[in-house]
């Protein structure tokens, strides 16, 4: 605390290569980060376990069951709801009481589903790569700007 001290730089890295293009097509409409983690493979009993850890509103991981990407969120009349890139049966041996979403996520290009965001005033949109089938989440910050999230693969 006594040494000389400056400032560092916040950790902002770049979006993956197959983003780039549609981040900056898509920045007149705020999108302000992107990020890309690796994305936990885990029970949708887990991923609720790590939302309500982490109080997150949303969280991205890989279901095991279909082996592709899904979320869980806050909603309904359980509190939590399950959705999956792929449609599939309800998880079975769940403590948790969940809500399915009986159909896969809508394959949407960045733009596509930026505009399905603010025309239906949503807090966050799940939905799939037109390209590669996996889950992204678009969101709305707290600064009013948007935020996308598309895991690793």
């Amino acid at each position: 605390m006594t040494g000389t001290w400056k400032p560092q730089p916040w950790p902002q890295p770049g979006p993956p290569a197959e983003l780039a293009g549609a981040v900056a097509s898509s920045r007149a409409r705020q999108i302000a980060r992107v990020k890309s983690p690796s994305l936990v493979w885990c029970s949708p009993e887990a991923a609720v376990r790590t939302l309500d850890a982490m109080d997150y509103d949303i969280h991205l991981f890989i279901d095991p069951a279909t082996e592709t990407d899904a979320v869980v969120y806050r909603t309904g009349p359980t509190g939590y709801r399950l959705a999956r890139t792929t449609a599939a049966a309800p998880p079975s041996r769940c403590a948790v009481p969940l809500t399915l979403s009986p159909h896969g996520a809508r394959r949407l290009s960045v733009e596509q589903a930026v505009a399905r965001l603010e025309a239906a005033d949503l807090p966050f949109l799940f939905y799939a790569d037109p390209d590669t089938g996996r889950g992204r989440v678009l969101y709305r910050r707290y600064d009013g700007h948007l935020g996308l999230i598309a895991g690793r693969s």
